[in-house]
């Protein structure tokens, strides 16, 4: 019997639900949120930047002591967010908040499965942040995503643990996009540079009821995409028609769609848990390497960029024979540039975030020297 590949799994999958979506579509569409400018979209902040230079704090850590105990992680976490892309975002909120504001702060997570860490993000990141953002006096701490084909996204939150590290942090709900009702489910964005998206693409509509937005991303290779980072984690905001036409849309780059979503909605702050790494297969399993690192930023392109060199560091370790299951040469081979990497370089095109190596600058916290050498050549390549 022959193996179907997740192509073919898409693709059939995509075709049985076809007769759904066809049925659907105009009730949503009724409902959809028609942006003719991207300029007056919320979150659409730095859409194209000028030139400015972006900072990835960079906080190195020992795996082994902070995943043991939750405090030591917190701590991890309290170093990370000290950057000056997270206290822009803190004092924003804090404002809102004396002002008498019911602020709303949307967190999404990698829940592309019910595996644990680092298959999906990490119930520790989860349960810090939440606890960051509730000492700021947020009243609403919303954690949501949408699995895909992989199930329901909130039955998957509390087979991973990050139901239960959101709710300890102090999360006020923890949801799956589906469960918002029908009319306010989806809205539709129209770009006209996103090229995917011709007819437009369908992202929450929670992003309606959230002032902020962070996207808590984890560091892992992926068979089709190549690798999830923080751009193919935004992902997770869009409906399955938007998905699956990313996927398998006439003339459709699934690498480049990743990138187009930032064009609608960027995120306030981006955190990435590179404590350990899925270095190969990925990304519902594969080897796991420890990296110890936790990076934030609030530029999707330059955290991924800082990310792929840690990714770099890990994937240099393996075998050669393992190492060919990675399948990402621009990981494998130090002298081929993570600029290159499909997603990247669309992003850089479009200029949705840090499109010039002068830009991205690194502000490392008890990195490891090898590591940090590793990711400061990787993005002067």
């Amino acid at each position: 019997m022959s193996k179907w590949t997740r192509r073919d799994f898409l693709h059939r999958a995509m075709l049985g639900s076809a007769g759904v979506l066809c049925a659907t579509g105009a009730a949503r569409v009724a409902h959809a949120k028609m942006a003719p400018d991207a300029s007056e979209m919320r979150f659409a902040r730095r859409l194209f930047p000028e030139g400015d230079p972006t900072t990835v704090r960079m906080v190195g850590f020992d795996p082994e002591v902070a995943f043991g105990a939750f405090e030591a992680y917190r701590d991890v976490m309290a170093a990370a967010l000290e950057t000056p892309a997270a206290q822009r975002l803190a004092t924003r909120i804090r404002a809102d908040v004396d002002a008498g504001k019911r602020v709303c702060v949307l967190v999404k997570p990698a829940v592309n499965t019910g595996n644990r860490y680092p298959y999906t993000s990490s119930p520790y990141s989860m349960r810090a942040v939440c606890e960051w953002l509730d000492g700021l006096g947020v009243q609403d701490i919303a954690i949501a995503d949408k699995s895909g084909w992989a199930g329901d996204a909130a039955k998957n939150m509390r087979r991973n643990g990050l139901e239960a590290g959101a709710l300890e942090g102090g999360a006020h709900r923890v949801l799956a996009f589906d469960d918002l009702p029908r009319e306010r489910r989806w809205e539709t964005y129209r770009i006209p540079e996103a090229k995917c998206f011709k007819r437009g693409m369908e992202l929450t509509g929670l992003l309606s009821e959230a002032h902020y937005v962070i996207n808590l991303a984890r560091a892992a290779t992926h068979k089709m995409a190549r690798i999830t980072l923080s751009l193919k984690n935004w992902q997770g905001i869009t409906s399955m028609r938007t998905r699956g036409h990313s996927h398998l849309g006439p003339g459709v780059s699934l690498t480049d769609a990743m990138a187009e979503y930032a064009l609608a909605v960027k995120p306030d702050l981006v955190v990435m848990d590179a404590g350990e790494v899925c270095s190969t297969y990925g990304p519902d399993f594969g080897l796991v390497i420890p990296a110890g690192v936790l990076l934030v930023g609030e530029d999707m392109v330059a955290t991924d960029l800082a990310t792929l060199g840690v990714m770099r560091h890990c994937c240099m370790k393996l075998d050669k024979r393992v190492r060919r299951h990675a399948r990402v040469k621009y990981l494998e081979r130090e002298d081929t540039s993570p600029w290159a990497a499909p997603t990247i370089r669309h992003a850089v095109k479009l200029k949705i975030g840090a499109f010039d190596r002068e830009q991205v600058l690194l502000d490392p916290v008890g990195v490891d020297g090898d590591l940090l050498s590793t990711v400061e050549r990787s993005l002067a390549t």
